[in-house]
């Protein structure tokens, strides 16, 4: 099971960032070592962990010295280095399946491209097979993994001894204008690369309130944790969203005579189900970020 962001109580502020921490660099270690067990679940788990440990690095990035700030970001950077693709070819393979639940296969193009869907499921497992089979997760988790080396400790030493509750909470209330001006940023182009910058923000938000609502001894708790289930549910639907973009990128690049099936027309399939799931979640976000940031959590 995942191990979550928790910031325990009996400890200061300082002390339960630099535990946190540790927690998700171990759980971090802990993938790479089960990779050969369960390798989808480890780098996707992997992953996370890292995502978890650079939300706390962003949460705590006015609290930390600029040099070992710099050092750990780039250290947790290189641990994720060429794990994506890993990543999206394991995602992707539900993704086809979750396709056929929602209707979307008998829907587009009358059921013409019925049998398309069904030679892009098998495509895909051999592509993953292929390119992200047991061995590579494993020697790329492991590989990676090197990068973790003492950060823990860094990260606890580049700590400014000052820090306190407020302060944690005003670098939230940052993480929530970054996210917010992310999310205008996205409605008003509706360019992908800014749907992906707005899930890059909103993931680390989500985190922040992971961290802080674990904690039921802190004040206004009650608001931070309804904000982080709110959050959470906004992040998995951009997730999904991003899961079939990476599907549609996969699908671009087949060659249809090797692959068995209509490419173009999948790709272009995909592409309106993408701009019409986009467009519902970016719009039923104003009601997310309708708080001006200084009233966030206030």
């Amino acid at each position: 099971m995942q191990r979550e962001l928790v910031l325990e109580g009996g400890l200061s502020i300082v002390e339960g960032l630099a535990k946190a921490m540790t927690s998700m660099l171990e759980e971090a270690r802990a993938q790479a070592r089960r990779a050969l067990e369960a390798p989808g679940e480890a780098v996707h788990d992997y992953r996370r962990a890292l995502r978890r440990a650079e939300a706390i690095i962003a949460l705590a990035w006015p609290m930390l010295r600029n040099t070992p700030r710099k050092y750990l970001s780039t250290s947790l950077e290189r641990a994720r280095s060429r794990t994506r693709i890993l990543r999206d070819l394991d995602a992707v393979v539900p993704v086809v399946g979750r396709l056929a639940e929602l209707g979307w296969v008998e829907s587009v193009a009358g059921g013409g491209l019925t049998d398309s869907v069904v030679a892009l499921a098998a495509w895909v497992e051999a592509c993953r097979g292929e390119l992200a089979s047991d061995e590579l997760v494993a020697w790329r988790l492991r590989k990676n993994v090197r990068a973790l080396a003492g950060l823990g400790e860094i990260f606890q030493v580049a700590l400014h001894a000052w820090v306190d509750l407020e302060v944690v909470m005003e670098s939230a209330r940052g993480a929530y204008r970054e996210a917010r001006r992310a999310w205008k940023q996205a409605i008003q182009s509706g360019a992908i690369d800014d749907l992906h910058a707005l899930r890059r923000k909103t993931r680390t938000l989500r985190y922040a309130l992971e961290l802080l609502a674990s904690n039921p001894e802190l004040p206004r708790h009650e608001a931070i944790a309804a904000q982080h289930l709110t959050f959470k549910s906004f992040v998995k639907e951009l997730g999904n969203i991003t899961d079939l973009l990476a599907l549609r990128d996969i699908v671009g690049e087949a060659d249809e005579d090797l692959a068995g099936f209509d490419a173009e027309g999948l790709a272009r399939a995909l592409g309106d189900l993408i701009e019409s799931r986009q467009d519902r979640a970016l719009n039923d976000a104003a009601t997310l970020f309708a708080v001006r940031p200084r009233a966030f959590l206030a």
